[in-house]
Order: structure tokens, then sequence, then C-alpha cells
């Protein structure tokens, strides 16, 4: 998603814009009847007015109006107008940030043109239809809601689905006639449950889709679609043939009234652009042809030659050497080749007066000769022209012309060729001599001075901090100096405003963060009274033990909060019982964290520690059928949502009652595991296999996750079936990048790998790869986030995680970083 509201200019960190917001941005409904509760959600997103005189059903046809940006006000004010006079339920989207958000070009698809919701009584959807029809015929058509249908011609839409929250396992659904669950699909196209009856009201709108002869049709039906290779709110990129020609093509589609960028400027505008920049250079072998360009439908049209080869951005990952002991002569000719070619290329375009604006590593293709192709001119023109629109984070600047922009840009590609990690020196300019210092290391500086003189920087001044203890101290205090104690305790990812308790949770939120400046030595008892104004909030998580309440609980007791974390534990008991059945079997949010998080919960609390024996077990036996079609499947391997968190809890559960039930499955899991274990010839490197053939080397979704179960199999059940391929893990402390610097999936996963083979010095390489990610802020270091886009504290992103993996080495405890009760679950000591 966009979410341009949590990314506020100049500010480091992900902080929510509607706090500080001018009342003039916010949708505000004046004179609303007494009768009605207006309820704005915990998240801002949404604005809800329930008419108490009208019974909301639990489901049933709700309409969506969509409006043009400009048109939103007066819209908003005749709908709500009509509503509360005939006493209907509804909403509408909060924030006209928001509300643009769900129009860009980023944003959710499927809440796209869903600016206002009504929940009409199925006996007045006819009159309400109407009646709304001829008041919004006097505003501009707006964008098609993908999950809807229109109704004639107007801005209205419809779909049938539930009014009110109706859950079943986790998922969304509405009930047949019997009462039975049937899943509420909110999915990019129409759909009608089979069960339900179509209202006469809405039968030609269904009926007469595409029925009659619309302009370009036979231009459109001239292309088979084959595959697609994007999904956007402002449309899809396919790969098609051309049946007249038989031609291979590429259609960039343009929905109408999306798409916008920070100038408002639509997707069919940069389209047309787009179209227009192609003829002007159609003479230029090194750019894509334009073929041609239609409207249809609602819809815009350009479509593309389809060019053979893969972006740069794929050349990259495929060919770049990520080991230390690499011979990596040949990747270096082959980047100064590329480098050659771009600036080249480059050179033509500038010269018929045409700049990019949008030059990076994902618009440029690339063959198996190194001969390099652009793609992607959507926000090109004029070589001088000063350009303010779209353009690809860490690669493009808003500062300058096209011309001066495009140069950078290429100095940042080439750069990232050679050392391809997140756009880290945007934070902080130090860092852009530290990766100068770590290039030349990796490379040497004779090839760097001789080949790459122009991009990278030679220094002799040493940039590095050796010391592991002094970053660690810093870190702390990155997240001492930034505590706010407000609605959130301090910054972290985006998700924590995104996921419904990410801003009090372990893995995004407070709870975390507590729990890893109390492992760092930091004194957490002054932030109590915070812990306390979240209780009620604690209350209504769900149990996860990295996203709810199992692992809050565990924080708490680690931290000293027994009183608080004794009473969440006795409504915790009371829930079990009831406790639904649940797909999530993961380690992050369902079954298995719940069951490491309950045992735990057990040590810390004598009280309740049969009793919390009997009912994880109990949960299990719940759980079994779904555990074993899972290993069936076999189709997710990670450790935080996958089999590999799910094998972890089999072995503790065999620890904690000696059922060799729990063994054998973990066995077999990790049996199985090892046919989707890759070995690099000749770096021994050892990666995991997981969604679509994609090798991967981290704790969260890799190897280093599965080798955290084996090292519990050898160092707590004395069990040394796997205990050559742990071993064998130490080859990846040769890995020498990472795109970001976390420890779940980035490079202070190193220092947990470190503890898992349980070594007692910090190699030399690793504590130069860990300065690639440190910003400093003064005296005190932060991370940055996932994908540098802010800068982070929390478990998940940021200098919580980095932390909890340094202190993880330092008491040789892999298990540290888990919010749950070490002597006690891994009965550590």
């Amino acid at each position: 998603m966009e979410n341009s509201r949590y990314l506020v200019a100049d500010d480091d960190f992900f902080v929510d814009s509607l706090n500080n917001i001018n009342v003039t941005e916010i949708f505000e409904l004046l004179n609303i009847p007494k009768d009605y509760d207006c309820i704005i959600s915990e998240n801002k997103f949404w604005v809800y007015y329930t008419s108490k005189a009208d019974e909301l059903p639990l489901q049933g046809w709700k309409l969506h109006i969509s409006v043009k940006y400009e048109e939103s006000e007066e819209v908003l004010r005749e709908v709500a107008s009509y509503l509360f006079e005939n006493r209907i339920s509804f909403k509408h989207i909060y924030s006209k940030i928001d509300l643009l958000d769900t129009l860009s070009k980023n944003g959710n698809r499927l809440l796209s043109g869903k600016f206002i919701t009504i929940y009409p009584q199925e006996d007045m959807l006819a009159t309400v239809l109407e009646n709304l029809y001829n008041i919004l015929k006097k505003f501009t058509k707006a964008c098609y809601v993908l999950t809807d249908r229109r109704y004639k011609d107007s801005n209205i839409f419809f779909r049938y689905g539930a009014f009110q929250r109706i859950e079943n396992q986790g998922e969304l659904c509405i009930l047949d006639p019997e009462g039975n669950y049937y899943p509420d699909k909110r999915e990019p196209f129409f759909d009608i449950p089979n069960f339900v009856n179509i209202p006469k009201c809405l039968e030609e709108s269904i009926n007469s889709v595409h029925s009659e002869v619309l302009e370009n049709q036979d231009r459109f039906n001239d292309y088979i679609f084959l595959k697609s290779l994007k999904y956007t709110t402002s449309g899809g990129i396919y790969v098609a043939k051309k049946r007249s020609s038989d031609r291979k093509v590429v259609i960039k589609e343009g929905r109408s009234s999306t798409g916008f960028d920070s100038q408002k400027k639509s997707i069919i505008e940069r389209l047309k652009s787009e179209y227009n920049v192609l003829e002007r250079l159609k003479d230029n072998e090194y750019v894509v042809n334009s073929i041609e360009a239609f409207e249809y439908w609602e819809n815009y049209y350009l479509v593309e030659e389809f060019i053979t080869g893969i972006t740069l951005t794929q050349w990259c990952t495929i060919n770049f050497e990520y080991t230390s002991e690499t011979d990596k002569t040949d990747y270096i000719l082959k980047v100064r080749r590329i480098a050659n070619e771009l600036e080249y290329i480059l050179s033509t375009i500038h010269e018929d007066g045409i700049g990019l604006s949008d030059l990076q590593p994902s618009n440029i293709m690339i063959n198996d000769d190194l001969e390099c192709r652009l793609i992607d001119f959507e926000t090109a023109g004029d070589v001088n022209e000063k350009y303010s629109g779209l353009a690809t984070y860490g690669f493009s600047n808003n500062d300058c012309t096209r011309k001066e922009n495009d140069k950078k840009s290429l100095k940042k590609i080439i750069r990232y060729l050679l050392l391809p990690i997140a756009p880290i020196d945007n934070f902080d300019n130090r860092q852009h001599n530290i990766q100068d210092s770590y290039i030349n290391h990796i490379y040497g500086k004779e090839i760097i001075r001789k080949y790459f003189s122009d991009y990278v920087g030679i220094h002799d001044r040493e940039l590095f901090n050796y010391d592991l203890e002094d970053i660690e101290r810093r870190l702390v205090s990155g997240i001492v100096n930034n505590v706010i104690q407000e609605d959130i305790f301090s910054y972290g990812e985006l998700d924590a405003y995104l996921d419904s308790y990410g801003k009090i949770n372990y893995l995004t939120g407070g709870l975390g963060m507590l729990y890893a400046l109390h492992m760092g030595g930091a004194n957490v008892h002054s932030y109590k009274n915070w812990i306390i104004s979240q209780k009620d909030l604690i209350k209504k998580c769900d149990l996860g033990l990295l996203t709810g309440r199992t692992g809050i609980i565990n924080v708490l007791y680690s931290i000293g909060e027994i009183e608080i974390a004794d009473d969440l534990s006795r409504s915790l008991l009371e829930e079990l019982d009831s406790f639904e059945v649940t797909s999530d079997l993961s380690l992050k949010s369902g079954v298995s964290g719940i069951v490491l998080g309950l045992l735990s919960i057990g040590n810390y609390n004598s009280e309740i520690h049969e009793s919390i024996r009997i009912k994880t077990e109990n949960l299990f036996i719940k759980h079994k059928f779904y555990i074993e079609e899972e290993i069936k499947k076999f189709d997710n391997l990670d450790l935080l949502t996958g089999v590999s968190g799910i094998a972890l809890m089999l072995l503790v559960l065999f620890s904690e009652t000696g059922n060799q039930s729990y063994y054998e499955i973990a066995i077999l899991i990790l049996n199985k595991m090892e046919m989707k274990l890759i070995e690099d010839v000749p770096t021994g490197v050892i990666q995991l296999t997981v969604s679509e053939n994609r090798l991967m080397p981290y704790l969260e979704s890799g190897s280093v996750g599965v080798s955290l179960v084996w090292y519990y199999l050898k160092y707590i059940l004395n069990d040394n079936s796997f205990d050559e391929k742990l071993k064998k893990i130490k080859n990846n402390l040769k890995l020498i990048t990472f795109y970001d610097g976390n420890f779940l999936s980035g490079a202070f996963g190193q220092i947990l790998l470190l503890a898992i083979l349980e070594e007692k010095d910090v190699p030399k390489e690793i504590m130069l790869l860990l300065n690639l990610y440190l910003v400093n802020r003064g005296e005190t270091l932060v991370l940055p986030g996932r994908g540098a886009v802010r800068l982070s504290l929390d478990i998940l992103t940021g200098n919580s995680g980095a932390i909890l993996a340094i202190e993880a080495w330092k008491r040789q405890n892999p298990f540290l970083w888990l919010p749950i009760l070490i002597k006690g679950v891994f009965k550590m000591y």
C-alpha cells in the first residue's frame, strides 16, 4: 500500500500524520442526527454512522460510492444528507490523504473507489439506488470498484457481503441459508454466492455488462492475454500476443481516475505521456518500442514490444558474488561493461531532449550478451525540466532537472550492482563513505581505482566500529532517546500502524521494545504507567506469541511486572476452553507460538502450571489434523509462519511431556526439509528453497531458521541426528551482504548464527558488515527499517531485534530473542 499518511516529510520514522492533521484535511459532516452513533475506527481510516432506528442486518447488498478526488466533499455532503434523512447506516473514509492513497498507484486496489459504503435494508434497496442515482448523476464518472458491479452508468457500485463482522477460523465470512459459513470473497472481480437471490433492481446492471459493442473493441480483441506481470491500483501489466501478427507484446493498462502521483497526475495521463515520449525516441535502438495506444471500456492501453531478457535487478540477484571466498573478477568486468553501456544509452536519450526521471535497475532490461534496453517512460519528459512526481525510492531525486537526476540515478545503480543493499545513505551521509570503504574491502582498492573511480571513493581513514559492546549500548540509547509513551511506546515498522495491535505487541510494538531494553541492561520500571494505560487494549489482543497476548504476558513476567502479568494470565486461562480451531499454525501468530507462550506462562506462574500444560496439549489435539495437512502440503517452510516453527513447537512439547509422537512428527518435518536445503558449490553456503524457488539464508524464512531447530535437538534433547548439517551452516558466515540490516532477514542475523554455532568471537568480516546498517544520530545508533524507507526501533526490523541478537550471542543462548521463559521451556540452565 502507498500509506503516505505515515510518510511525513523529513521525519526519520513512520508517524501518523493524522495526529497533527489540519482539520481541512478531514472529511467532516455537520448536523449529525441525535439518533446516530458516530464512531471513528481505531486506525482513523473509517468513520461509521450507525442509525439507532436501523437494525443492521448481518449481511446483504452493500453499496459503494466512488468519487473523483476533487468532488469528494460535495459528494459526501449530498449522499450523507440523504442517508441521514432516511436513517440508513453507512461509513466513509476519514481523511483526504487516505482517499488519495486508495486512488494512488500503489494503494490497495481492493479499496480503490470505496469512498462511501452504505448498508441498506433489502426492502429499501431499489428506492435507495434510484434516489442516489439521481443525486449523483451530475458528478463526474469515477473509477471502477474492482470487487463490485456498477449500477447503470453511475458512481454507485454494489456487491453482496457482510454488514457485520463474521469470522470462521480467522476468515471473513457470510452465512448461507442453513447458517453455514461461506467465504466473504474480497477479490478483484464481481462474485455472487450461489445461494443469494438477485433483486430485480440489480438484474439489468448485472446482465448488461459488456453486452454492447464498445469503441476499439476490435483492437482490444486482437490481443490474447498470456500472463500478468504486475497488478496495481492503477491497472495491470500483461504479456500478450497480437493475433493479427502473432507478435509477443507487453500491454500496460491504465484504470480511469486512479494511479495519482504527488502532483495528482493520473495513470492515464502518464501512459499517454509515455506513448508520446516513445514516439519521439522511436529511432533509438536502446529504448523499448511503442506499438499502439487506445482507450477501451473505462481503461487506457499502451502496447509495447516484448523485450527478451531480465531486469537488471534480477541480473544482480543471480550474478552477484555473495560470499567472501569467491573470485569477483568476472563480475567486476561485467559491471564495468554494463556501466559503459548505460552511460552511452543515457547520452543518446539526453541528446534527443528526453530525461527519464525514474532510472532504476527494474526499468533496465539486460540479455545474456549484457546488452541493455530501457523500459518504463511514464515519468519521462523534457531533459532540462525539474520533475517532482513518481520516483523509485533510493534511486531518484526530485530536487533537480531530469538530466541531473538521471546521472545521479546511474551512479546509484552502479553502486547498487557493486553492493546491493537498501539506500541507507539517505539517512546518514557518513554511510556513503562507509559503503565506499566496504566496496574497496571486498573487491580490492586497486580494482576499484582502475574500474570504478568515477563511482566509488577511496578512503584511507578508518571508518568502522569494531566494538560490539559499544554498538549495543548506542542501539539501546537509540530506543531510550526516542521513547514517547503515547498511543505508541516508540517508533517501529509500518506494520505497527497497519496491524490491529501492532503498536503494543512483541514484534512491532512497545512490549517488544521493553523486552529488548530489559535484556540490553536498561531500567524499564519507569515505563510502568504506559503499560497500565495499555492494559485494556492488551486484553483485546489475539493470543499470538509475537503478535498478541501470550508474548506480551511473557514480556511482563520477564521485566518484573508480575501483578499485571498474573491478572492477564488468569483471563487468558478462562478463554482457552473456548478457543476456536484456527488454520493459523504459525510460530508468529498461531498455534505453534501460542503453545510455546502458554508453556512459558505456566513456568512463570506455578499455580497454573499443570492447568496450562493440560490445556496446551488439548490445543494441539484440536489442531492435529490441520498440522498433518500442513505437513502434507509442505509449501511454507519458514520458522515464523511455516513448518519449521511447527517442528520447534513439537520438540518443545516432547521435552515437556515425553510424548514420543511429538518427536516423531518433528523429525518427519526435518527429514522432508533436507530435500529443500541447497548447499552451494563451492562455498558450502546452505539456503532454504522457499516460494517460487527462491533460496533464503535467513532466520525468519530460511536455512538459519531451520538450524535453530537443529540446535534444539542437539543441545536440549541431546539428539545428534542433524549434527553434520548444523556444522555446515557455519559456511553461511561467509555471506558479505544483505539488503536489510535486521536480525530476522538481514545482517544482524549473522550475530544470532554465531550464537547457534556457539562461536565465542565475532569475526572482523561480520563487524565490517554490520557497520553498513548503522545510522548515526549523535551518540546513538538506529537501524533502518524494511527497505530503509524509515528508521525502526522494533523487534521486526529495528534496534530491538539487533539488541536481542547481540544478547543471544553474549549469553550463548540463540532462543533469547523469543519472549518465553528460556529456563523453563528450553531448559537452558
